[in-house]
């Protein structure tokens, strides 16, 4: 209390001398440029220091009510809904308008107040630059970032790594990839793969995949690494007189029947073509080439 009394009476002895001599001032500011600062600064604090000891209640009043303002509308509309629900992923049209979007988001869950999202938006740099595309949310956000990820078009699409073991089905990995990508359809990826007679060349491996991956982007990934992976055996393959198909069956076949050890399926292989293998190879791709 003595320390605040002491400056606070410096601080009106410094306004006397600073109001009564301006002139003095300018000569300092001629003749010794950083003491006049000082003197100025010195000024400007202690007016300041005047100013809350006489509305100190007041300028603390405003404070807790403006924390108890923000806390309020943090709580009821701007913090992220509770359930929030599970790896969403919600698309934004393009030309679709302002009112469409905010509105998805608050049906969907995303956000508490559609009003609120619409406000924030405006706020940052109106209605045009909600930008059109998918947006992830694995986990939840506030009304605050989900207005500056549709500002800036921050998609949030991470790749997610997937892994789909040797021996599964398409049904199987329809499950699998259900599970991990929010924008993928078990049932449009078991009927194309049933209707284009997909089963066999579908190749399983690990694979990046954003959240928005559709059932038949996965299909043309997996289809192409096929035929990456097979490219070095064509040779064999046109040896062996069978068809690229039969050669699937048997691949089939053998993971079928074999108990998943590299020998077991060399022997149901060799069963089958009534060979021998002659050389190494990958028996996730090559294991149709067993001849």
């Amino acid at each position: 209390m003595d320390f605040w009394l002491n400056l606070k009476k410096r601080g009106g002895d410094w306004l006397g001398k600073m109001k009564g001599l301006p002139g003095q001032v300018n000569i300092w500011l001629e003749r010794d440029p950083n003491r006049a600062r000082l003197l100025i600064w010195r000024n400007r604090i202690s007016r300041a220091l005047i100013y809350l000891d006489k509305h100190l209640f007041r300028i603390a009043a405003i404070i807790v009510l403006a924390i108890f303002a923000y806390s309020t509308m943090y709580f009821l509309y701007w913090r992220a809904p509770r359930p929030f629900p599970e790896q969403a992923l919600i698309t934004v049209e393009r030309g679709e308008s302002l009112s469409a979007i905010v509105n998805n988001f608050e049906q969907k869950g995303i956000v508490r107040s559609s009003l609120w999202l619409r406000a924030f938006i405006m706020l940052l740099d109106g209605e045009r630059n909600a930008i059109a595309g998918d947006y992830y949310f694995p986990e939840p956000v506030s009304v605050f970032k989900v207005a500056k990820m549709l500002h800036n078009g921050e998609f949030g699409l991470i790749a997610i790594k997937i892994t789909l073991p040797e021996g599964v089905s398409s049904m199987e990995m329809a499950e699998i990839l259900a599970k991990e990508l929010p924008a993928f359809n078990p049932e449009d990826f078991v009927n194309e793969v049933l209707d284009n007679n997909y089963e066999g060349y579908l190749f399983p491996d690990t694979y990046f995949l954003t959240p928005n991956t559709k059932a038949s982007n996965v299909i043309l990934m997996m289809r192409e690494n096929f035929a990456r992976q097979i490219k070095p055996y064509e040779a064999d393959i046109l040896k062996s007189e069978k068809s690229l198909n039969d050669l699937v069956i048997m691949a089939s076949i053998i993971e079928d029947e074999a108990n998943g050890t590299l020998d077991s399926k060399r022997i149901v292989s060799g069963i089958l073509c009534h060979s021998k293998l002659t050389r190494p190879f990958n028996i996730t791709t090559a294991k149709i080439l067993t001849l």
